[in-house]
């Protein structure tokens, strides 16, 4: 197919390029600006909140009613802006709200930040309930039926469905294959199930690990330790 130089296109398609390439590049810009604003309102509290965590609760105690909304809004933009960590941003919601205000200011974030990623708003502001419909197929049938699976293999990746072994053929994805079926129990988040005493181990790592006072190789000898201790009692 030939393609049409810009001296014979019409001045209206023209001025229509034009028009759509301005809004291009101010789009661009406003999530450039967006994302530096993001990343000074938020940035200095996070980097507090793994350094320091009564630092940022008296900053987020400051914000007076607002605190909430704020925190809400953090969590949303976690959720959108995958360059902004999940981790830190859960654990400062824990240190300024307790347990269970943590949790909740979570997953609201959590729900408006996955209603913008898969774009489940009308233009009038509402809902989309067909596509959160489709996000919901997506979700559980696609991610879980034969052709998904099949592309997973393909892409050297190995789903935990008991069938999909018997092509495995890489010989240390076999190895990982026969540990993983002939367990008798896998647990994905392991940090759910360590006792009182690792987990409260694990939970300051985490926080020192981010806040780049220790190493991750030191991380690990102290959650060693704590669970041969948690062990031996």
């Amino acid at each position: 197919m030939k393609k049409t130089s810009d001296s014979t296109q019409s001045p209206d398609t023209l001025k229509l390029k034009k028009h759509r390439l301005i809004i291009a590049v101010l789009s661009v810009l406003a999530v450039l600006l967006l994302l530096a604003g993001l990343a000074r309102l938020i940035g200095p509290p996070l980097l507090n909140a793994v350094r320091n965590k009564e630092s940022f609760r008296l900053w987020i105690d400051a914000q007076g009613p607002w605190k909430y909304l704020i925190m809400v809004g953090i969590m949303t933009a976690q959720i959108i802006v995958a360059l902004v960590p999940g981790a830190p941003v859960e654990m400062a919601a824990g240190y300024a709200f307790g347990l269970w205000g943590g949790v909740g200011l979570c997953l609201i974030g959590t729900a408006i930040g996955n209603a913008f990623s898969f774009n489940c708003w009308k233009a009038d502001g509402s809902v989309d309930q067909d596509k959160l419909n489709a996000c919901y197929v997506l979700a559980t049938k696609f991610f879980n039926d034969d052709t998904y699976n099949a592309e997973q293999m393909a892409s050297n990746t190995m789903p935990s469905i008991k069938g999909f072994e018997v092509g495995v053929e890489d010989p240390n994805q076999k190895v990982v294959i026969d540990v993983f079926f002939n367990a008798s129990n896998v647990q994905l988040w392991y940090d759910q199930y360590l006792p009182a005493s690792v987990t409260e181990v694990h939970k300051n790592s985490m926080t020192e690990l981010f806040g780049l006072s220790k190493t991750p190789l030191e991380v690990g000898q102290a959650h060693d330790a704590a669970m041969q201790a948690a062990l031996a009692q």
